[in-house]
C-alpha cells in the first residue's frame, strides 16, 4: 500500500503580525488635521502616538495634557475648571475656510481676576509709557476673547444701577441715594484711586485706532528685563480672533444679570 502526502486545500496564515485592536474616529479628517497642527506646534511625540496605537482622539488629548502639565497646570487643580473642545463648526460663524478648526474654552467658575498693578508700575518705572502700553494691549487682546470687566464697565454699570435705585427712592421723605446706600450697608471702594495714575484715562475705543503705537513700544522691549511678560502678550495679539467686543448698548439690558458690583 502506497501512502501519498496530501496537500491541504486551505492554509491559515499566521496572526502574530495582525493588530489586535482597531480605531475608528468619527470626523477623522478634522481629527487628523488637529493632530497634524499639534505636531507642527511641537506638541505630542512618537511615543504618545505608539502608546495610543494611532488613536487620534487619545493622541490629541494626551498631547495637550502633556503641554499643559509642562506649563504648570497642576497648580490650578481644585482652583479652576476649564472645559476644552476642538470643533469644526462654530455657532454664529457663517463664513469659514474648509478645514478650519476652532478651540473652545469654557470655565464653570464664571469669572476671574488678574492682578497686574505692581507689574504695570514696574514697567512704567522702567520706561515711560511702557506700563500703559502693556495695559492697553493686554486688555484689548483679552477683550477679543472674553468680556473684560474693567474700570470703564464698572462706571457704566454703576451709573445704570444708580439710576434704577433712584427710581424707587422715597422722594417724599427726602431719601437720597447716599442715604439708601448707608441704610443698606452698601459701600463703594474708590476703584479709580486704586488704579495706577497712568491708566486711569484709558479709553479702549479710542486706543483701538492707534493700538499699533502700544504694540510697537512693547516690541522695542520684548528682549529686555520684562520679556517673560511682554512676549506672551505680543503672541496673543498676533492671534486672529473672531469675537466682536460688545458695545455698552449691546449689553444695556444685561447689566443687572449677575454683574459684579461693590457691596
Amino acid at each position: 500500500m502506497t501512502m501519498a502526502r496530501q496537500r491541504p486545500s486551505l492554509v491559515l496564515p499566521s496572526l502574530s503580525g495582525i493588530p489586535t485592536s482597531y480605531t475608528h474616529t468619527t470626523g477623522a479628517d478634522s481629527a487628523l488635521a488637529a493632530a497634524n497642527s499639534i505636531s507642527k506646534l511641537g506638541l505630542g511625540s512618537i511615543e504618545l502616538w505608539k502608546r495610543h496605537n494611532g488613536n487620534l482622539s487619545l493622541f490629541i488629548k494626551s498631547s495637550i495634557n502633556q503641554w499643559l502639565a509642562e506649563l504648570g497646570s497642576s497648580e490650578l487643580n481644585n482652583i479652576v475648571t476649564i472645559d476644552f473642545a476642538i470643533v469644526d463648526e462654530l455657532q454664529g460663524l457663517e463664513l469659514k475656510k474648509k478645514g478650519d478648526l476652532f478651540i473652545l474654552l469654557e470655565t464653570s467658575d464664571g469669572c476671574g481676576f488678574l492682578c497686574i498693578g505692581a507689574l504695570l508700575e514696574q514697567l512704567e518705572n522702567a520706561h515711560a509709557g511702557l506700563g500703559r502700553a502693556f495695559y492697553i494691549v493686554l486688555l484689548s487682546t483679552m477683550n477679543g476673547w472674553l468680556d473684560v470687566y474693567d474700570q470703564n464697565n464698572a462706571v457704566y454699570f454703576f451709573d445704570r444701577w444708580q439710576e434704577s435705585i433712584e427710581m424707587d427712592l422715597d422722594v417724599e421723605s427726602g431719601q437720597t441715594f447716599v442715604q439708601y446706600c448707608a441704610d443698606n450697608e452698601i459701600n463703594f471702594p474708590n476703584v479709580e484711586e486704586a488704579q495706577p495714575h497712568f491708566v486711569r484715562d484709558v479709553n479702549f475705543r479710542k486706543e483701538a485706532t492707534r493700538i499699533h503705537l502700544s504694540v510697537d513700544l512693547l516690541k522695542k522691549h520684548r528682549s529686555g528685563k520684562f520679556a517673560n511678560f511682554i512676549e506672551p502678550v505680543l503672541a496673543m495679539k498676533e492671534i486672529r480672533y473672531l469675537k466682536r467686543v460688545p458695545a455698552n448698548l449691546d449689553i444695556d439690558y444685561a447689566w443687572d444679570d449677575n454683574c459684579p458690583l461693590p457691596n
